[in-house]
């Protein structure tokens, strides 16, 4: 008996060490096997490009300036610190919309984005939606939208960066992020950026505080969930530039003549959002996504100086501002497999925007109070074709607190429907080249209303603006060698008491890539009275690694060019009006001036740390990418060495 009780507790034995032995499958899993990823991406057609890769050797230090290193870009710059916006084949910055991990956060009263709200250390990638397909993700974006994917770094460890960034003027930024994984399951992230800037001429100092954390939640490789919070607090001069004179020796001394020595703004801006992901069917491409938000900013704009230029004046009185926006975003896709070779996607869903104003300045226009939005959009591909066709149909309604809407009751409701459609063509020529031909179109329209703010009287124009984007090129690849892409574009738009016209035109860049050197060339071409008519960018560079691949060494020259803008109303240069951010409520000056400016730059990768050292303006040129707001110079030896930067990783 004893026998057969050692014999059968050696067998139990043995078969629980056996199923100990045996691989658990759940070992072989990633750490971070629930998280559902690239949720954040609009299109699963965009162009996508990481901030590491590309931007961070040549130490691009905003939203403004990678965006400015892409074709079709120009960007009307501020100085250090200001609100430098981006503009794109035309369309100008209340035309472009930009999204964080596919949040819209352009400003509900003034439209375009304050680049200042983000710090160049969030970014992990950008997307970049066609511009024929864009009004399909946002309100108001009828010219492009720019998907910012910020860090998200989920790891078994706590992981923490930190960046440091000095440059002239005593300017002095520095970010710092954390991440810590609680478990499997949750894992919070947090970061503060301290930015600070003397200022070239008399009122220009900036200063900006800014904080963000995320909680994420992971519950199962079919739903997340996170929870987002972002705050900045923006204190600026506002100097409406320099006065102009024909001595630029006396234009590129500190104590120039500036328009408006008195005005300036502090900013406040929360930012709150609750983004759920879920996997529900059995394609697990296809996603249900439900995004929660709200925007709350103040802002406190101060002015006592009349700014005269010629024989007019103006002046731009004291205001305070508030408008706070709640919304939601519901979208799902559905993915069916046609065949081995074709395949159909559909995307649906909605927006709601409810938007409240207080104001004390009544020169805004374009105020909606609610907004509602349906869309959907369907895209097939058969082998190396893709067509995609989409409609976006709006209701609004107008905000009527404003005292001129008195007799204005029965006008409050519009709507709209907007189309487009895109298609492509990949011509596979051997299995490391293609050629790629693709275009697209799209109709938009919306209610427009004008204030006339020098005037001070409220028009209504009962016809619709309306937007016609065409787009159509080509794209040559040899695979990790050479790219080359062309496309020819008409931006149509139809304006009441615009500036603004028609506006067309080419881009083209070059990418070629080696063991050792890279080099990057775009020109751009258009036919605009607001934007350069030939604008040039590159960047030619050499990498290594060294050491025994202890370093990674990339140093180059990145150069620019833009000609002079040209219109036909006698080469009137529309000056930025940054008491109401717009063009259209600002004034004009005789002032033609190309640009031309070379930067040398350093970057080094050692260990954990990238290092980076620019000499900027190597000429010392000297002009103006907006009208008399100064670009870098050289300024003597000191000067010279334009910005140090540090970003060091730490895995604790």
């Amino acid at each position: 008996m004893r026998i057969l009780l050692f014999l059968l507790l050696f067998i139990s034995e043995s078969n629980l060490f056996s199923q100990s032995l045996t691989k658990d499958s759940s070992n072989s899993l990633p750490f971070d096997y629930n998280k559902i990823k690239d949720s954040y991406f609009l299109s699963n057609s965009s162009g996508i490009f990481s901030y590491d890769s590309m931007y961070i050797w040549n130490d691009k230090r905003s939203l403004s300036e990678i965006m400015n290193e892409r074709p079709g870009y120009f960007i009307n710059n501020f100085g250090p610190g200001g609100r430098n916006l981006i503009n794109f084949n035309g369309f100008s910055p209340s035309d472009i919309g930009i999204f964080r991990d596919g949040i819209q956060s352009n400003d509900i009263l003034f439209g375009g984005f304050d680049v200042q709200n983000i710090s160049v250390n969030e970014i992990d990638k950008t997307e970049e939606v066609s511009g024929v397909s864009s009004f399909f993700y946002g309100f108001n974006t009828p010219g492009k939208a720019i998907n910012i994917i910020t860090k998200d770094a989920f790891r078994t460890k706590p992981f923490s960066q930190f960046r440091y960034s000095q440059d002239r003027f005593n300017s002095l930024d520095a970010d710092l992020v954390f991440n810590l994984p609680f478990s499997k399951k949750i894992n919070w992230m947090a970061g503060i950026t301290k930015h600070s800037v003397d200022g070239r001429y008399e009122n220009s100092g900036f200063d900006v505080w800014r904080a963000r954390t995320r909680l994420s939640y992971y519950l199962s490789p079919k739903f997340n969930l996170k929870a987002d919070f972002n705050f900045s607090k923006i204190t600026r001069g506002l100097n409406e530039g320099l006065i102009f004179t024909s001595d630029k020796d006396s234009l590129s001394q500190k104590s120039a003549a500036v328009v408006n020595p008195s005005s300036g703004e502090v900013i406040e801006n929360y930012f709150y959002n609750i983004a759920l992901t879920g996997r529900f069917f059995k394609d697990k491409n296809s996603l249900t996504k439900l995004t929660l938000y709200s925007n709350n900013t103040i802002r406190d704009y101060s002015n006592s100086d009349t700014i005269t230029v010629g024989t007019s004046n103006y002046f731009s009185p004291p205001a305070k501002y508030h408008y706070i926006q709640y919304a939601a975003d519901l979208s799902q896709n559905l993915n069916y497999r046609l065949s081995r070779k074709s395949s159909l996607e559909f995307i649906f869903g909605g927006n709601v925007y409810l938007n409240y104003y207080n104001y004390a300045n009544h020169y805004i226009n374009d105020l909606y109070s609610e907004i509602y939005s349906l869309k959907l959009k369907s895209d097939f591909k058969f082998e190396n074709l893709f067509l995609s066709v989409f409609v976006k149909a709006n209701a609004m309604k107008k905000d009527v607190s404003l005292p001129f809407y008195n007799n204005l009751s029965d006008k409050n409701n519009y709507t709209n429907v907007n189309t487009g459609a895109e298609a492509g063509y990949k011509f596979t020529l051997d299995k490391n080249k293609f050629l790629k031909l693709y275009g697209g179109v799209n109709n938009i329209s919306y209610q427009n209303e004008q204030t006339l703010i020098n005037a001070g009287i409220f028009l209504e124009n009962t016809n619709k603006k309306y937007y016609q984007y065409l787009e159509s090129g080509l794209e040559f690849n040899i695979k990790d060698k050479l790219d080359i892409k062309s496309f020819y574009f008409h931006n149509g738009k139809n304006l009441f008491y615009s500036r603004y016209r028609s506006a067309g035109g080419v881009n083209t860049s070059l990418n070629y890539y080696s063991s050792f050197a890279d080099a990057y060339i775009s020109y751009n071409y258009i036919n605009s009275d607001f934007f350069p008519k030939h604008n040039i960018k590159s960047d030619i560079s050499y990498h290594n690694f060294l050491f025994k691949n202890k370093l990674r060494l990339r140093t180059g020259f990145n150069i620019k060019y833009f000609s002079a803008p040209e219109n036909s109303s006698g080469n009137v240069y529309y000056e930025y009006s940054q008491s109401n951010y717009s063009f259209y409520h600002a004034v004009s000056r005789n002032v033609k001036m190309s640009g031309f400016q070379t930067d040398f730059y350093v970057g080094a990768r050692i260990g954990h740390a990238n290092v980076n050292l620019t000499i900027a303006n190597i000429f010392n040129t000297f002009y103006y990418d907006t009208l008399l707001y100064p670009a870098d110079d050289l300024g003597g030896f000191v000067n010279s060495i334009s910005r140090f930067t540090i970003v060091w990783d730490f895995l604790n």
